[in-house]
């Protein structure tokens, strides 16, 4: 069953699409949440303070559910995480209860959530290494799962910043950092990791 196929199966009143636009709310704290599928654009998973708003390196992109489960928890209140619009005409289609319980009788769409909660987990680690180590950490811990032996590829170096919410200045900060200890090289498509035991020690609750 391929993702989309569900609007074939569902009445017109089992679903409904929305649009944002960018940096508005699709679920805040108190609101009802239904399971979403995002037809266009991504959500970031997000928390609104009184002065701010603060952005997580996690979400969700174009052709992937959310609120299958998928909601994160604030350690700290067990409020749950808020979901806002990254890009303007942002389409998310809404899809009510019924419509959503007789998907799940269907084993071609367990599957598939399935393989979308694998996302959802990994996803749910590196938010709790953000919060935990800050982005040298949850950066350190990037770098560790994601290098080809000791080497970490890349296209856009400045992509890090999406991933970590920080602006060039601290990637760069970030990075000299590892590099003064020894413990990463940058090359031009590629960091080197040099001491992968000293850089694990970011995110394990050791900080050098």
């Amino acid at each position: 069953m391929k993702k989309e196929e569900f609007f074939k199966i569902a009445k017109n009143d089992e679903y409904q699409i929305k649009t944002f636009k960018k940096g508005e709310f699709i679920y805040t704290s108190g609101w009802d949440r239904k399971v979403g599928y995002i037809l266009s654009g991504e959500v970031l998973a997000s928390k609104h303070l009184s002065e701010r708003i603060i952005l997580y390196p996690v979400g969700f992109k174009s052709g992937e559910f959310m609120g299958i489960n998928l909601y994160f928890f604030d350690s700290n209140n067990d409020n749950f995480f808020d979901c806002l619009a990254k890009y303007d005409d942002t389409k998310v289609a809404f899809l009510e209860k019924k419509l959503f319980e007789r998907l799940l009788e269907r084993a071609d769409f367990l599957k598939m959530l399935i393989y979308d909660n694998e996302k959802i987990i990994l996803n749910s680690i590196g938010l709790t290494m953000f919060l935990a180590y800050g982005p040298l950490g949850y950066f350190a811990y990037i770098l560790d799962i994601t290098a080809t032996g000791d080497k970490v590829f890349y296209e856009r170096y400045l992509d890090y910043c999406d991933y970590l919410n920080v602006n060039k200045t601290r990637l760069y900060e970030i990075t000299n950092e590892l590099i003064e200890k020894r413990i990463i090289t940058k090359e031009r498509k590629y960091l080197k990791i040099i001491d992968r035991e000293r850089l694990r020690e970011y995110f394990e609750g050791n900080k050098i």
